[in-house]
């Protein structure tokens, strides 16, 4: 493939995520206000909490596939016998790892449910362990499938078994509504048997792809194991030091050190900053390291790079910057109408900003990762190693409040990032499309400052009184 083909190809991964993404959104909405709605409030409590152990240990098993796997894709499919070997070799790892994972997962869920359930269920534990394994097993097919650029099959498949899950859980529900206990094995079978089919489709179309393939080289790939297996490594570790500033983790602390008003509030608040987080995330999905490793082999490399680099951090940067057009449009409603002072808007502001400035600025790690800067990239992450000793071992977070923790977690992050920012401009040549990014965030501040004088016109507050509002607060600050 050469740039272009890349970048189109590219474009079709981010846009086939984002649709994805909507439509698993909106699905699963639905279906947690059904079963809030028919599943008795212990059997609710426990299908959030299987639903949050199950994601959370497959986070820590992820081993950093999510990041080694689209980058050493391209370099084993260069030869048809180490792209196979490569893919039949995860793929057996990542269900081993499962396997071996599984007391851990079984002994957590036991010890959850006895607070949801006096008799546990054997039936609910064993389909919670099938669930457990396969969700995995997707996991790293569906890697495999992105890492290709191959987002419209693999997501196709997705859709068209969600949209079939939600159906069945429609008729789970009209079939067992006055009986939550029943109700609640049918939801389960129904998510195992959708897995099921999603990853023996998938399975079964893989060979088919890869017969369509066109091979270029019969070099021998054995010495890319070693650094294979070193990236991940690295990336693992990386991503399980980023989990400890990540809600899953910080929730429990906060809630222990400063109560469950403080862990409420931190809750909440994350919840919706998540929302605006993971649009973004969801919709980049794998791309950006593909799109950034594929181009890296070509000959041309240090063009290709720019070329490629220039496209992520735009196509990025048109996701974040309308969400901080909603952020400042919140911003200024709250601000009328003197909320803005409530905890929970503070640590919204606080977790959106940094989230969206990560983001914004996340192709520079990306560059690192894919040319290797281990040395870099732990400098970089010195800093928050340094945090978060400060905050953990010193019971830091008792001292300082809710408020000022989160600030000091994201702005530390931040400062990371920036690092890693500099590093990447001085030695690849990366620059920021300052002028894009400058006007689009002009145009998005202009849209919503606008948008809000219209509601304060049509409310029959006058723009006047708004303005006279907007700037004692402004002053006060």
């Amino acid at each position: 493939m050469d740039s272009k083909q890349i970048i189109s190809k590219f474009n079709q991964g981010v846009n086939w995520n984002a649709i994805v993404y909507i439509f698993h959104k909106t699905t699963s909405a639905i279906a947690t206000i059904l079963f809030f709605q028919y599943l008795a409030p212990q059997a609710f409590s426990a299908w959030s909490n299987i639903n949050s152990i199950i994601f959370l240990l497959l986070l820590w098993t992820d081993f950093g596939f999510r990041k080694s796997i689209p980058l050493f894709l391209p370099h084993f499919a260069q030869n048809k016998q180490s792209h196979r070997q490569f893919t039949i070799y995860t793929m057996l790892f990542q269900t081993l790892a499962l396997i071996i994972t599984t007391p851990i997962f079984l002994f957590t869920i036991q010890f959850l449910m006895k607070g949801f359930i006096k008799n546990i269920c054997p039936m609910i534990i064993m389909l919670a362990v099938l669930i457990y394994v396969i969700e995995g097993c997707i996991g790293v097919v569906k890697l495999i499938y992105h890492a290709h650029f191959w987002q419209k099959q693999f997501n196709l498949l997705i859709s068209v078994m969600t949209a079939l899950e939600t159906i069945a859980n429609l008729i789970t529900i009209f079939i067992f509504q006055m009986d939550s206990h029943k109700l609640f094995h049918a939801i389960l079978l129904t998510k195992l048997f959708t897995g099921l089919g999603i990853l023996a489709a998938a399975i079964i179309m893989l060979p088919k792809f890869y017969q369509e393939m066109t091979y270029t080289s019969s070099k021998n790939t054995n010495s890319l194991w070693w650094s294979f297996t070193k990236h991940s490594a690295l990336m693992w570790g990386s991503n399980g030091i980023k989990s400890l500033t990540e809600r899953n983790f910080l929730l429990p602390v906060f809630t222990h050190i400063l109560g469950y008003e403080a862990g409420n509030f931190f809750k909440i608040a994350s919840d919706g900053a998540l929302l605006f987080y993971r649009s973004v995330i969801k919709t980049i999905g794998t791309t950006d390291t593909s799109l950034l490793a594929y181009t890296d082999m070509i000959q041309d490399g240090k063009t290709s790079l720019q070329t490629a680099f220039k496209k992520l951090i735009s196509k990025i940067a048109g996701l974040c910057l309308p969400l901080f057009g909603i952020l400042l449009f919140l911003l200024l409603q709250l601000i009328h109408n003197n909320h803005v002072d409530h905890m929970i808007f503070k640590l919204f502001f606080i977790m959106v900003l940094g989230y969206l400035l990560e983001a914004i600025f996340s192709p520079y790690e990306r560059v690192l990762e894919i040319k290797r800067e281990y040395v870099r990239l732990f400098i970089a992450y010195s800093p928050y190693c340094v945090m978060l000793i400060i905050l953990f071992l010193f019971n830091t977070i008792s001292y300082i409040g809710l408020i000022n923790s989160l600030l000091l977690i994201h702005g530390v992050r931040l400062v990371s990032v920036f690092i890693m920012v500099w590093f990447a401009r001085k030695r690849y040549g990366l620059l920021f499309p300052i002028m894009l990014i400058s006007s689009l965030f002009l145009a998005f501040t202009l849209l919503a400052y606008t948008l809000h004088l219209i509601i304060a016109y049509y409310m029959h507050e006058g723009v006047s009184e708004y303005i006279k509002v907007l700037s004692k607060y402004i002053f006060k600050i």
